[in-house]
């Protein structure tokens, strides 16, 4: 069973998190949602608070996630959340191991500008963030798409573009027959307005 870790904090996006977790879980993969303290009083602590107020707990510490090995690892948006594990050093040492191994690394929202890009993660990637923080991308050629993948590294731009991120993040591990198996499942034939095209213009997916 394929086994995923997504890294959250207090302030991390609701819809992003919850998303990944969802379509991977039915999937087939093991997730686990590891926590990032907010501040040395809060590093015993389990229990967090999203951006938009969803309360929940998390499964384990990021300290006790470094300890073992992850097939996927998904960091979230949201504000301060984001922010927390760009500030983490276990966090960010965890995922140049995941790169370095050539494992999965799944990132949304803020995660790709303020987490991946600054400590080398996306050097020689394409990649794609929310729109007020794309300048930050070393390579910006794809920063329209609501989801790239480059590599072994996917990136997305927002709450809206979560499902179909957590789709390709199902694609990704599991290959296209589970993704489309999952997608039909969730009834997702749904209609997505490009943000960056005719608005008059509906793209099923």
């Amino acid at each position: 069973m394929s086994e995923v870790l997504i890294v959250i904090a207090n302030g991390s996006e609701e819809i992003e998190s919850c998303c990944a977790f969802d379509i991977l879980k039915r999937a087939g993969a093991k997730v686990t949602l590891a926590k990032v303290p907010s501040s040395s009083e809060d590093a015993g602590s389990l229990n967090l608070a999203f951006a938009h107020g969803l309360k929940t707990a998390a499964d384990i510490s990021i300290d006790d996630a470094a300890k073992k090995t992850w097939d996927m690892i998904i960091i979230p948006g949201g504000l301060p959340g984001t922010e927390y594990v760009a500030k983490s050093p276990v966090a960010i040492e965890m995922l140049k191991k995941q790169k370095a191994a050539g494992k999965w690394i799944g990132a949304i929202c803020a995660a790709p500008a303020l987490v991946l890009a600054p400590n080398g993660l996306l050097d020689g990637e394409k990649a794609t963030a929310y729109p007020s923080v794309q300048e930050k991308l070393p390579d910006k050629t794809m920063a329209k798409e609501m989801v790239v993948v480059s590599n072994k590294i996917v990136t997305s731009q927002s709450p809206g573009t979560a499902f179909k991120f957590a789709l390709e993040l199902a694609k990704a591990l599991f290959g296209e027959a589970k993704m489309e198996e999952v997608r039909k499942e969730t009834y997702s034939m749904v209609c997505l307005i490009s943000l960056y095209s005719n608005p008059n213009v509906l793209s099923i997916y």
